[in-house]
């Protein structure tokens, strides 16, 4: 199913409500979140806003309230919304999607201006989901060990014959650990 462009979903929006005079601050504050999301910055966003709505926004609109009407959607998102850190990340994510699929034919093509845009595109990702930082990655063993006494893969004495003493003790620990 092919995803419509960010900027469309908000018009979408904007155009069932042309007929409207008022704008309350709630269709305001969730306007501006959804053109945000769909990538525009805060003067693109007052612009757009100016353009759709004009004289239905408050008196002396002006784009410090689209930062003001951003943080006031950011600050309802764990109520309103219902999302979390992880919802956030999952768009984030969806948005890098989107980037890198507008560009993979190119990219595929050998442009080199395209893969460049697909490197920083991946970076960004690795960044957002901490994959650069290999300490949060590093796999300890003694873990691993005390995983495989858990599901019955290996025993104690089996640790004891292949690794000694001391390393059953630190296998025990990560145990303790672990429950």
């Amino acid at each position: 199913m092919p995803r419509p462009k960010g900027k469309a979903e908000v018009e979408k929006y904007e155009d069932a409500r042309m007929g409207i005079m008022t704008l309350s601050n709630e269709e305001r504050i969730a306007t501006v979140w959804a053109a945000r999301l769909s990538g525009m910055t805060h003067n693109q966003i007052y612009y757009f806003l100016q353009e759709r709505f004009g004289a239905a926004l408050p008196p002396a609109y002006s784009a410090k309230n689209v930062e003001h009407d951003l943080q006031t959607a950011f600050s309802q998102l764990p109520s309103t919304y219902g999302e979390t850190a992880k919802d956030m990340v999952a768009i984030e994510n969806a948005r890098f999607d989107r980037m890198l699929n507008s560009i993979w034919s190119k990219v595929e093509d050998g442009d080199t201006r395209a893969v460049d845009t697909a490197l920083a595109i991946s970076r960004e990702r690795r960044k957002m989901l901490g994959l650069d930082e290999p300490e949060k990655f590093q796999v300890d063993w003694r873990i691993t060990l005390a995983q495989m006494v858990q599901g019955g893969e290996l025993t104690p004495a089996q640790i004891v014959d292949e690794f000694g003493e001391e390393v059953l003790v630190e296998v025990n620990e990560k145990l303790l650990e672990l429950r």
